[in-house]
């Protein structure tokens, strides 16, 4: 049995083509599945309202990642901050 299936007995997923499709919704569904399962809190910031982040994770914050305050504001309420767009400015998080 692949991997892809043992996520969606754990999961309930129902359609192995979501895998595959790279909607972000579902992407940042699973990882929030998976932070709960280590008993992390995952945070978003997420540029719009309607962006995909805020129908998954309660607490995202609105903002850009491109604008440095909004960044460092955002930063000082997590222990760690990845990025997860290529290629991203890396001035901003460092400003």
């Amino acid at each position: 049995m692949g991997v892809e299936r043992l996520a969606m007995l754990r999961y309930g997923v129902n359609d192995l083509r979501l895998f595959f499709e790279n909607d972000l919704r579902f992407l940042q569904l699973m990882a929030n599945q998976a932070a709960i399962a280590l008993a992390a809190e995952l945070r978003f910031l997420a540029d719009r309202p309607q962006d995909p982040a805020p129908a998954v994770a309660p607490g995202t914050s609105m903002g850009s990642g491109m604008d440095p305050n909004a960044l460092r504001a955002f930063a000082a309420e997590c222990d760690v901050v990845t990025f997860d767009h290529d290629p991203w400015p890396i001035g901003g998080a460092i400003a």
